[in-house]
């Protein structure tokens, strides 16, 4: 009747040997039989574009609210976040931790960094006077990939937020409705997968804080010799940031090899840490990074469990 490969949006898009007006009736008939009578197999939430002019007027208003209370007020507002993972129609790619960025306004350019997160866009709004919003748009995310630049964006293209209220997400610089199907999907799919707590990979500040001191006594007679510590300490924190630190503190333990930031030239890294014993990979992330990777991790383990069952 039709050949494989479909495409469902706000409209069908397929291919068929019967180019005729009855061909096409007998594919929508079948459709809406599928659609009526089916089990369903899986559930593909709703996830549209926002149109609603007074309802974009609305977000917009409060999302210059969080952005100019999160890095101008320092208020730490966890649904603004930048995304660890950029996803592209169904392509994942695994690299917005695998590269270099600077964060540029105006004539001013920060040195690069490897871990792009509020906190260092603060940093650089504080160090470059950027209080006001308007300011703030202004800045740009610079990125590199092996030393050459790739591209720059606006940073209120780069950033995303999530308004609870009007459920609603800002993403690549536009605003995006989901439904509660879509909450309910985010949910399954959550429950789905079992967690498990171990207490020794316990991770906070005063550890990160602890290992930066660590580094300096190390570092501050070589690369950093005649630097004062203020400065040799945040050159420190941007190089062994949160996430690099842990993966680190668990090889120094010698259970695991650390490949965080290792062999990154395609754009992506296979992996954080491998686990020697037992032989398997590990991905360290946290808030919305965690929740790309589940989101995009999925698919894969579904594909590899339907292969195997073959």
């Amino acid at each position: 009747m039709f050949k494989p490969g479909i495409e469902i949006g706000n409209s069908i898009r397929f291919t068929t040997d019967n180019e005729t007006i009855d061909g096409v009736i007998d594919v929508l008939i079948y459709f809406e039989d599928i659609l009526m009578h089916a089990d369903v197999i899986h559930n593909i939430p709703l996830f549209q574009p926002v149109k609603d002019e007074e309802l974009l007027l609305k977000l917009s208003d409060k999302f210059d609210k969080v952005l100019f209370d999160s890095l101008v007020e320092g208020k730490n507002i966890s649904s603004l976040f930048v995304p660890e993972l950029e996803i592209i129609g169904a392509t994942e790619v695994f690299n917005w931790t695998d590269d270099e960025f600077s964060l540029k306004y105006i004539r001013s350019e920060d040195n690069k960094i490897f871990n792009l997160t509020i906190e260092t866009v603060r940093e650089f709004c504080v160090k470059n006077n950027i209080n006001t919003i308007d300011n703030l748009k202004k800045v740009k995310i610079v990125r590199y990939r092996n030393g050459e630049r790739i591209f720059s964006k606006p940073l209120i293209e780069v950033v995303e937020y999530t308004d609870d209220e009007n459920k609603c997400l800002y993403s690549n610089g536009k605003w995006y409705l989901f439904n509660d199907d879509y909450l309910a999907y985010l949910d399954a799919s959550m429950k789905e997968i079992e967690a498990f707590y171990h207490s020794q990979y316990d991770f906070n500040a005063t550890i990160h804080n602890r290992f930066i001191e660590e580094m300096y006594e190390l570092e501050k007679d070589n690369e950093y010799a005649g630097n004062t510590k203020d400065f040799s300490v945040e050159a420190l924190r941007k190089r062994y940031y949160a996430e690099h630190c842990f993966n680190l503190i668990r090889q120094k333990e010698g259970t695991f090899i650390c490949y965080d930031r290792e062999n990154i030239a395609a754009g992506y890294e296979k992996m954080d840490l491998y686990e020697k014993k037992h032989r398997y990979y590990v991905c360290c992330k946290k808030r919305q990074g965690l929740f790309d990777l589940v989101l995009c991790s999925r698919p894969i383990i579904n594909c590899l469990e339907n292969v195997q069952t073959r």
